[in-house]
This record gives C-alpha cells, sequence and structure tokens, in this order.
C-alpha cells in the first residue's frame, strides 16, 4: 500500500496525506493521555477544615464553602473522566482514520 505513489491523483494524495496527519496527531493524542492518565500530578488533598481557611476565610458563608468543597472533591473525578473519554475518543479516530486509508488504498485484484 503506497500512500503517494505516481499512479495516485492530486486529490487522493491530498486525501492521504491530510488522514496521515490526522492519524499521527490521533497516535500522539492517546499517549500524552496514557500518560496524564498513568502518571498524575501530585496534588495536595485539603481536608475540610484546611479548605475553609485557605479559601473560605473572608468572602463566604459556611453553606458556600461547603458548596465549594464538595466541587473542590469532585474536581479530580471530572478530570479522569474526561481522560478517560479523551483515550476512548483517540482509539476511535485511530480505528476510523486507519480503516479507511486502508480502504482508500487497498489494490484491487480482480
Amino acid at each position: 500500500m503506497n500512500l503517494f505513489s505516481s499512479e495516485k491523483g492530486t486529490i487522493f494524495k491530498l486525501t492521504n496525506a491530510i488522514l496521515l496527519i490526522w492519524l499521527i496527531g490521533a497516535i500522539i493524542l492517546l499517549v500524552t493521555s496514557f500518560i496524564n492518565f498513568g502518571i498524575k500530578e501530585p496534588e495536595i488533598k485539603y481536608t475540610y477544615e484546611e479548605f475553609q481557611k485557605a479559601e473560605c476565610e473572608y468572602s463566604l458563608d459556611e453553606e458556600e464553602c461547603k458548596l465549594d468543597y464538595k466541587e473542590y472533591n469532585l474536581e479530580e473525578e471530572q478530570d479522569e473522566y474526561d481522560l478517560k473519554i479523551t483515550i476512548l475518543t483517540s482509539i476511535a479516530n485511530i480505528i476510523i482514520i486507519g480503516g479507511v486509508i486502508f480502504a482508500l488504498n487497498k489494490k484491487k485484484y480482480n
């Protein structure tokens, strides 16, 4: 399978180039997402009392501070969810783009 052979037209060469760049980008995104998922950034996990001293000392009342602390705790779960979605999207991109490249460039044996 030669993506840029002389017998292919300009449109096919351009399409193959775009798909190849897209495929490389999807692979890079997948690898980066796996690295970020596997090696988590060190994070200081505050207790409620520490959070209250650091974030709620001047401006928020008790109820707002409790809500902010719940949001603070949910951010890590949301970040992990977003990484999983990125990994699955990258895998789907690789499969679909690879399939399209293969289908466009397979030789016809008749």
